[in-house]
């Protein structure tokens, strides 16, 4: 399995890591199945929304190597990787609740396909790991509550990731924007690249923006709190954060990786969320 190294998430300022570790592509496929059901029960009065993912501050992005996929293109650890069949759900219609299908941002597919040749398959999963992008705000302001802003960050995103980065796709699986959107990145049935040493097993889910100097919205962590509430009861993930066995629901900075992600004005909302049990 390949192990990618990373730090947090972002465009060239910050890099994003996962670690899936899992399960048969059957299994992830029947879990999406009723992931689908539950969020829409989980999330129910929420606005359809996106998530971003997390980063370090410019400076300790700057100190750390580039996370995620190695470049080469082949897996380390020998064995054959089979692609799956993995069908995106449908784009929620206008004031359903649910997540944006990949398709909803990516309409170009010969610039956002992603490269399943260089994807680990994803195998049982155990841990959500909450970021945000860090991006610099004077660089990539992001104020807006749009759907339209929404989509060209997570473009702006993937083109670090894959452009910059080298990595086979946009390193989260999921993004929640400023209107509390929940955007479907890179397709949960293959390993991540957000949270170096840690991206098997592991969900990553990013917070559109920088949140050392900005505030989520209102929005943006109820629907955090429903999407991770919603990936827990699918997966059997437990809603609290055991670092020595690498389960539970943790924000990248907790892993023990030098990162300010997910940012000072988000982690106390996380530890809010979590002694919740990420209900909102």
């Amino acid at each position: 399995m390949r192990d990618p190294k990373s730090r947090h998430d972002g465009y060239e300022e910050a890099p994003a890591e996962i670690d899936p570790e899992g399960s048969s592509g059957s299994f992830v496929h029947r879990r999406m199945i009723l992931g689908s059901a539950l969020r829409t029960l989980a999330i129910g009065g929420l606005a359809a929304g996106g998530i971003v993912g997390c980063a370090s501050t410019t400076r300790m992005l700057r100190s750390l190597p580039d996370p995620d996929l190695p470049r080469g293109g082949t897996g380390s650890t020998g064995g054959s990787r089979r692609r799956l069949d993995v069908t995106p759900e449908v784009a929620a219609p206008a004031g359903v609740s649910g997540v944006l299908a990949r398709n909803s941002w990516t309409a170009d597919r010969s610039t956002y396909r992603p490269n399943y040749g260089r994807m680990d398959q994803q195998k049982s999963l155990r841990c959500i790991t909450i970021h945000h992008d860090g991006l610099d705000q004077s660089r990539h302001p992001y104020g807006s509550s749009s759907r339209t802003a929404a989509q060209t960050r997570l473009k702006t995103i993937h083109s670090g990731h894959v452009g910059h980065n080298g990595w086979a796709d946009i390193g989260y699986h999921f993004a929640i924007d400023r209107g509390g959107r929940v955007w479907e990145c890179r397709p949960i049935a293959y390993q991540g690249a957000h949270v170096r040493h840690h991206n098997e097993g592991n969900i990553g889910i990013l917070v559109m923006g920088n949140f050392d100097v900005q505030r989520p919205t209102s929005a943006q962590i109820r629907a955090l709190g429903a999407q991770v509430n919603a990936l827990c009861l699918s997966f059997g993930i437990p809603k609290t954060f055991d670092r020595r066995r690498g389960v539970g629901v943790c924000t990248h900075k907790e892993w023990g990786a030098a990162t300010a992600c997910p940012g000072r004005n988000l982690q106390p909302k996380v530890d809010t969320l979590r002694a919740r049990g990420f209900r909102a």
